[in-house]
């Protein structure tokens, strides 16, 4: 086995393996959803996920950077609304 070389356990080796698919599926799952917040947002009227550049789905412009340390949970950073503009 291929674990049995580097001195993982059975377990390590597991969590890293399945580390591999969970992780880029939970950014493009935070990326879309952020976007999608943003995107009503804009429609509605509401300019300002254009002015800061929330409309699109580059994971680094949804993550906070204390949420990037916590991506695991899949947490964006809060974005701003103009309650008067809409």
């Amino acid at each position: 086995m291929l674990f049995q070389n580097t001195g993982l356990t059975r377990a390590m080796y597991q969590f890293f393996q399945t580390l591999i698919y969970v992780a880029p599926a939970t950014l493009f799952a935070v990326s879309l959803h952020e976007f999608a917040h943003g995107y009503v947002s804009y429609k509605l009227g509401d300019m300002t996920p254009k002015y800061d550049g929330r409309l699109t789905l580059n994971p680094f412009k949804h993550l906070g950077n204390v949420m990037s340390a916590c991506i695991s949970c899949g947490m964006g950073k809060a974005g701003k609304d103009q309650y008067q503009e809409l």
